[in-house]
């Protein structure tokens, strides 16, 4: 965020500058106009070779200006692609904060356990069920977690024989999502074998 607002200072910077040198040829072509309007009269009133010298020296002046005028257009352009890419990257970068923050959020109640053996169901509804009755039993008999309400629970990764996947059980409270988390390690000194690898 601390570069989003340093690009947006710098922004504003180039703006102004871009803006007091605009300003300044708007000047000079109100002064420029005078001089050619004065240097008319002159030649009308004269009609002198003086007068066809100074009318050369204004051309060339009103030629430097036009190229002035043309590196301001381009300027002008190059800011407007500029200030364009920067809404676009900023936009991009708090997209994507907040895309970040919605996982987090969403994740935030989650827990993660292994080897809790996998239901030899068929049916991903009846596995579902074995597979939230040996968790709440766990969380709430071994664990004595009596707050921890199951929102979710499904596994992880695909199928595979021999191998115990990874179950994802998001919880209520983040509270008690905690309290697990910190009672978990008195499984080791569990006399069941199976609730040891947990």
């Amino acid at each position: 965020m601390v570069e989003i607002m340093k690009l947006r200072e710098m922004n504003a910077d180039m703006k102004k500058e871009l803006d007091l040198i605009k300003e300044g040829n708007k000047q000079m072509n109100r002064d420029m106009k005078k001089y050619e309007d004065k240097l008319k009269e002159i030649n009308k009133k004269e009609g002198s070779d003086v007068n066809k010298g100074k009318s050369e020296q204004l051309e060339a002046i009103n030629l430097q200006n036009k190229e002035f005028q043309e590196n301001i257009e381009e300027m002008d352009r190059r800011w407007k692609e500029r200030e364009v890419e920067l809404v676009s990257t900023v936009t991009k970068r708090i997209l994507e904060e907040l895309a970040e923050r919605e996982e987090k959020e969403r994740r935030k109640n989650n827990v993660v356990v292994f080897n809790i053996t996998e239901s030899r169901k068929e049916s991903n509804q009846e596995g579902e069920r074995e597979d939230r009755n040996l968790c709440m039993d766990l969380f709430r008999e071994k664990l004595r977690v009596e707050d921890a309400e199951i929102e979710q629970i499904f596994r992880l990764e695909r199928r595979e024989e021999g191998k115990i996947r990874p179950l994802t059980v998001k919880l209520s409270k983040v509270g008690a999502k905690w309290e697990l988390i910190k009672k978990a390690k008195y499984l080791k000194e569990e006399e069941d074998h199976r609730l040891k690898r947990i």
